[in-house]
């Protein structure tokens, strides 16, 4: 995953209007769940969603990746996170609302392990409660020709980032390539990324599987639209 750069992360996705997307959630939270007051965030990353989440719920986030932890920590003082995977989640407690976000479900890999997923992140929901997952691209979205890139230029960071992306079936590999120049100098950093594409009608099997009602809200986060799920 983000082995090799949870400490640039944050430069990369600053482009993100955070408030913006905390507002998407929050809303779709309380259409289901008017009085929700705790949130889980799976896959959390370095804390950049958590930190605008936390101005309306106690929060609480979980990753896979300790890299990406630290930094959530420094950023989220007394915030508890959890370094876990959410295929076999299991923090022993409940939440009004529960989120997957940013294609992190794709990192499961495979469809018996979406589900397993599924099931534990509905396993954590209070009664009412509201589960969101941000799909990673369905299979009929994705492009073979697609060439990605992203730049940040900041005054003491500049960052190039090259996507050389393939897949077979569908499993995505995504390696990146980064050049990093800061006032040290500049290094060469690569990830590499495997994630799943599923289907929408696996992805609605999956909710129903946890006992969820769902629907799809186009749109969604970053344009992948977003499953909600409640109960």
């Amino acid at each position: 995953m983000f082995t090799n750069t949870s400490h640039i992360y944050d430069a990369i996705y600053s482009r993100l209007d955070y408030g913006a997307l905390a507002a998407v959630v929050t809303d779709s939270a309380l259409k289901h769940v008017p009085e929700a007051k705790s949130l889980l965030d799976v896959g959390c990353g370095t804390g950049l969603l958590l930190a605008e989440l936390k101005e309306k719920f106690s929060v609480q986030g979980v990753d896979l990746d300790s890299g990406m932890l630290d930094v959530a920590r420094a950023r989220l003082t007394g915030v508890p996170l959890h370094e876990g995977n959410m295929i076999d989640l299991d923090l022993g407690e409940t939440f009004d609302v529960v989120v997957c976000l940013f294609s992190s479900i794709g990192y499961t890999a495979e469809l018996e392990l979406m589900r397993q997923a599924v099931a534990r992140m509905a396993a954590h929901l209070s009664r009412p409660g509201v589960l969101m997952i941000d799909p990673w691209i369905m299979p009929e979205m994705w492009r073979d020709d697609h060439l990605h890139a992203d730049f940040v230029d900041e005054p003491t960071i500049k960052i190039a980032r090259f996507g050389n992306n393939r897949r077979e079936g569908r499993k995505t590999m995504l390696e990146m390539h980064h050049l990093v120049s800061t006032a040290e100098g500049v290094s060469y950093l690569v990830d590499n990324h495997t994630l799943f594409m599923f289907t929408d009608t696996e992805y609605r099997d999956a909710f129903a599987r946890a006992g969820l009602e769902v629907e799809f809200l186009e749109g969604g986060l970053v344009g992948r639209g977003m499953y909600v799920g409640w109960r």
